[in-house]
């Protein structure tokens, strides 16, 4: 089993990441994620969100996001380092952020939002257990994107 540390993303991680190399083609849309205006950007580290760095062997591999944390609930981010896509940390990272939005911030329910052309992303979150709630379309760098709403019911509120 691969071993990960979540940590506190701090600014030294956010420099480092936004000069990770580009995505691959397959997923190069996403990229924007990373860069300069994106998602750490957008979601500054405060009392509604929470930033976490992913560190394997002493290398930052990813990182995650709980943001809008209020009445429960959570929308979750996650991005891996590009030469790191594939290897089976996404699952890792995303089950270690739900366990801390579970049992830190006592969620009731995370959310995530996945376009829908990715199918392996879909594939991923739906065999840790989150559900299909819906559609919608939004707009992302001046693009017109479909996606899937999913959501994640803490498991200890489901019994």
């Amino acid at each position: 089993m691969q071993k990960i540390e979540l940590k506190p993303l701090t600014q030294t991680d956010v420099e480092a990441i936004q000069n990770w190399p580009p995505y691959p083609a397959a997923v190069q849309e996403l990229d924007y994620a990373l860069r300069a205006g994106g998602w750490l950007d957008q979601f500054p580290e405060n009392e509604t969100t929470h930033r976490y760095a992913a560190w394997q062997n002493n290398a930052l591999v990813g990182f995650t996001l709980l943001t809008h944390i209020a009445d429960g609930t959570s929308e979750f981010y996650i991005a891996l380092h590009p030469h790191h896509i594939g290897h089976g940390l996404g699952r890792l990272l995303t089950e270690r952020t739900l366990q801390l939005g579970f049992a830190e911030f006592g969620l009731a329910m995370i959310y995530l939002k996945v376009r829908e052309w990715h199918q392996r992303a879909i594939a991923l979150y739906t065999n840790i257990g989150f559900k299909v709630v819906g559609r919608f379309t939004e707009i992302i760098c001046d693009q017109s994107v479909r996606f899937i709403r999913m959501e994640f019911i803490n498991p200890d509120l489901a019994r």
